[in-house]
């Protein structure tokens, strides 16, 4: 079975006919928008129905599928929209997160830290040995061996990640809480992972992260006299 559509053949499965659409699955390399006759023919070359472009309002080609329709075209459901994309920036945060970052230690030398959730845990342990007043810990870096870290290098290395941790978490949710606003799926579409917060999602966002750093210079104040 194929459609032919100004003299071109194009092979399809079986098409589906009703109230105000057709649809024909298995078209490839088709390109919008047709005009003139469709006929849907039988592989022996009988014509199964002849149809005129112009009789149909809109023209999709989605998956191989040629659909011809009248139907009045659906809103967007901006809710599913808003919720995908939620998903989206989540899974960007986390592999943001995940990366970790190049620091610089009180040495003087630069190193990367992961920060999976193995990271993490680990990273904590050395910091939480530091509170109780461990002088050194080993410990590896991403792109380094196994080495016994100073306490201060635990307090930059932890306060650092933590920082970063915390700064994509917060602009995730601001971003969140913006998407929410937006009205149209082009708007929500249009977002993406790291671009500028503004207005009041910036401000919001410049607080929280005064008083996580407020915080963490308080820990680590006191890890440093241990």
């Amino acid at each position: 079975m194929y459609i032919q559509i100004n003299g071109t053949s194009y092979p399809c499965g079986r098409p589906t006919f009703s109230a105000g659409t057709l649809r024909w699955p298995g078209v490839e390399g088709l390109e919008l928008p047709i005009a003139g006759t469709v006929q849907t023919c039988r592989d022996d070359g009988f014509v199964m129905r002849e149809d005129d472009a112009a009789d149909w309002a809109r023209q999709l080609y989605e998956g191989n599928v040629l659909t011809l329709t009248n139907a009045p075209e659906q809103p967007p459901d901006l809710e599913a929209l808003r919720e995908n994309k939620a998903a989206e920036l989540s899974a960007a945060c986390e592999q943001a997160i995940f990366a970790g970052l190049d620091i610089q230690l009180p040495g003087g030398e630069t190193e990367h830290f992961d920060y999976s959730e193995r990271d993490q845990i680990n990273i904590k342990e050395m910091f939480d040995a530091v509170q109780l007043g461990a002088t050194q810990f080993p410990y590896q870096s991403e792109d380094g061996s196994c080495r016994v870290y100073a306490a201060e290098e635990i307090l930059t290395i932890y306060a650092t990640l933590a920082g970063h941790k915390t700064g994509q978490l917060t602009y995730y949710h601001q971003l969140k809480e913006y998407i929410n606003t937006l009205e149209t799926a082009g708007e929500i579409e249009a977002v993406t992972y790291g671009q500028p917060l503004t207005g009041a999602y910036l401000e919001h966002y410049t607080q929280m992260m005064a008083v996580a750093q407020e915080q963490m210079g308080l820990i680590l104040a006191g890890g440093s006299s241990q």
